[in-house]
């Protein structure tokens, strides 16, 4: 379980094709922007080195809570972006449903397959926007891919 920090956080926001319906959704997932903090629970080593500064916006997937206002913001923002429980996963999260039918759209299928909107994000997508939101904790399921700083060549150092 990862919690992320952030004095800012916001919503990518993406079209994607219901599975139940076959119409365009607007689907969201929350970014962690540059500088949040993210702490893994359940990293052994996480208290000696400290947390994890992100340096690249990252999308989030499998939200299981956020902090109160950011939850409210969330949800005022895009309604059909909201809790519920996942059986396939056997537990809840925070998930887009379709505003035409009201279809769960999982995460799964949104990041992890190619041809998901948030796969590779960002994305160059003509429908893509970001969402300002307010600052918050968000917990997931699975710790973010957090890219590494880049590498500083010390001086006099020679490129390979």
């Amino acid at each position: 379980m990862a919690r992320i920090q952030s004095g800012l956080f916001q919503l990518a926001v993406e079209t994607a094709e219901c599975w139940r319906c076959h119409e365009q959704a607007r689907v969201v997932a929350p970014i962690a922007p540059i500088g949040s903090v993210a702490i893994d629970d359940e990293d052994e080593e996480a208290d000696s080195t400290g947390p994890l500064v992100v340096n690249v916006a990252t999308v989030l997937m499998d939200v299981e809570t956020m902090s109160t206002d950011l939850g409210t913001a969330a949800r005022g923002a895009v309604p059909t972006f909201r809790p519920d429980f996942s059986n396939t996963l056997g537990a809840g999260y925070w998930m887009n449903h379709c505003q035409h039918c009201g279809a769960k759209m999982g995460d799964f299928f949104l990041h992890m397959e190619p041809d998901g909107p948030f796969f590779g994000w960002p994305s160059s997508s003509a429908n893509g926007a970001v969402l300002d939101l307010v600052g918050g904790e968000i917990v997931c399921g699975t710790m973010p891919y957090i890219e590494p700083p880049p590498l500083r060549r010390k001086r006099g150092a020679r490129k390979l």
